[in-house]
């Protein structure tokens, strides 16, 4: 029965159902993730806290070798 799942003290049946649910959706959710713009802009963090990026450009900063 429905409202029996998760009561035995194991919520094996209870995840298992919630894979069943989210699998279909899987790939709409990756699709908006990877569409999805983050534009971000460091303007508040230079007035507010006086601070400057180590680069100017995220360009340099792919470019730059890691250390």
């Amino acid at each position: 029965m429905l409202t029996d799942i998760g009561t035995s003290g194991s919520d094996a049946p209870l995840l298992a159902a919630r894979r069943w649910v989210l699998r279909p959706a899987a790939p709409y959710f990756a699709t908006l993730t990877i569409d999805t713009s983050m534009r971000v802009s460091n303007a508040r963090a230079k007035a507010e806290l006086g601070w400057t990026p180590a680069l100017p450009t995220y360009r340099q900063g792919v470019r730059a070798p890691r250390s």
